[in-house]
This record gives structure tokens, sequence and C-alpha cells, in this order.
């Protein structure tokens, strides 16, 4: 029961990914990663608002789990089966959605460190 469960967290699209960027990707000189602000010295000063904290995001891709996708869900009493070709194909399409936001983030965050999938 624990594999299926396991399984099913593992291998979901819906997989929620925890980014903890650098902060020296975001606060520059010392700041912190508490989200401040330093504004351009040059520029208007009109973004005076509240700061935002951009220390660490929560990602949640689509798809639904493996345990839950109409074409792969199991019986009710039955467990997954991982060597089905239609497990297997829609496990590697969830790899693909989320290969290609690591992909995306590498090329747009490149400090950014994942820290759970």
């Amino acid at each position: 029961m624990r594999f299926v469960i396991a399984g099913a967290f593992v291998f979901s699209s819906a997989a929620v990914l925890s980014l903890a960027l650098s902060t020296t990707a975001i606060g520059g000189k010392g700041g912190g990663g508490k989200g401040t602000i330093v504004p351009n010295a040059t520029a208007d000063a009109f973004a005076n608002g509240p700061t935002v904290d951009t220390t660490s995001v929560i990602v949640q891709l689509k798809g639904d789990p493996v345990s839950t996708n109409a074409a792969t869900k199991p019986l009710s009493g039955k467990k997954i089966d991982f060597n089905s070709n239609t497990v297997k194909s829609y496990r590697a399409q969830l790899a693909t959605g989320r290969n290609g936001f690591n992909k995306w983030l590498r090329a747009n965050a490149p400090k950014a460190t994942v820290t759970s999938t």
C-alpha cells in the first residue's frame, strides 16, 4: 500500500516543487533574502509598495496523479499496474512536463535550487 501511495505522489504531475532561491540572486548585497526592493536612484520612485518575499516559491504542474487519472486509475481494491503500457506512457508524459519545467527554470532562474519534487 505504501508503494502505491508513494508512487502516486512521486509520479504525479501535480507534484509540488519547492524552490529555494539564493539570497544573492534576489537580494544582491546583503539582501538577506527578505525580498527587499532597492530603488534605482535614477528612476522615479513610483514603486513604493509593500515588499514581496521572493526567497521561495511553490510550483504545481498540471495533470492528474497516476492513481486518479481516468486512463490509469486502478479498479477499486486493485493496485496500479506500473508495468502496463498505459501507465508507462502516462508516467513518461508527466516526466516530460517536469523536465520541461526544470529546463525552463535553469534558463530563466539559473541560481534557483529545486529542493523537492
